[in-house]
């Protein structure tokens, strides 16, 4: 997950970020990002990226004194604290649980203007991924197929591969099959001398939430279960 964090960060930050502090934009001014995330740690992260206009944007809003993100599950109401990565602002905090079937409630709070304090979240069911057929493949010779436990659920999956030596390579997966098959010779090289490196394979189980309306530049909001591994990729 860390990993394809810092390669978007990074990408976007080539883009020519900016930031724009809350107190001068309308909260109908603002688009939202908004995910949690667990990892089968037992743990859930609850991350809010905040953008002036729609999410293509690339100038994120630094929360002014008085407006503040909360999340809010059962009983349990903690304020998410800043991050900077990379000129990405994110706000987030993490929960000691992550309960499937349950409200995760994040509200932006607003001293001047109006706030959005209904966006709703629930994790998806856990899975576990099955351990690959192999430790080490060849990118144009052999097939690697990634499959997880349990599956057949009504959510949308993704599969993405990321390495130094090739592109990175991702797929959506409508409904939730259990697996998928990258073929021999999908990965592409990134330099005219193939070579060998480490391969991370990320599965992750996606449920849609409901994002506050308030948010009137639009966004998304979603419950995430995101697994990975790693194995040696040669060319």
């Amino acid at each position: 997950m860390l990993r394809i964090a810092i390669v978007t960060a990074t990408f976007t930050a080539l883009l020519g970020c900016a930031s724009l502090d809350s107190e001068e934009l309308l909260t109908t001014g603002i688009s939202a990002e908004i995910t949690v995330t667990a990892d089968g740690s037992g743990s859930s992260d609850v991350t809010a990226v905040l953008r002036a206009g729609g999410g293509l944007s690339t100038t994120f809003v630094d929360l002014s004194s008085g407006d503040e993100l909360t999340a809010t599950l059962g009983e349990e109401t903690q304020v998410l604290t800043e991050v900077s990565l990379a000129a990405i602002t994110s706000y987030t905090t993490t929960f000691d649980t992550a309960p499937t079937g349950e409200d995760y409630i994040i509200s932006l709070d607003r001293i001047e203007f109006d706030s959005a304090p209904n966006t709703v979240v629930q994790l998806p069911p856990p899975f576990e991924l099955e351990p690959l057929a192999v430790e080490d493949y060849s990118r144009s010779e052999d097939p690697l197929t990634v499959s997880w436990s349990p599956s057949d659920t009504t959510d949308d999956m993704r599969v993405t591969v990321d390495g130094d030596c090739f592109l990175v390579h991702f797929q959506e997966l409508s409904g939730d099959p259990g697996t998928y098959t990258i073929e021999a010779g999908t990965l592409e090289d990134t330099g005219s001398e193939p070579s060998n490196c480490e391969a991370t394979v990320t599965v992750q189980r996606r449920r849609a939430g409901q994002l506050d309306p308030g948010y009137g530049e639009g966004g998304s909001a979603a419950g995430l279960q995101v697994r990975e591994v790693s194995i040696g990729s040669a060319p």
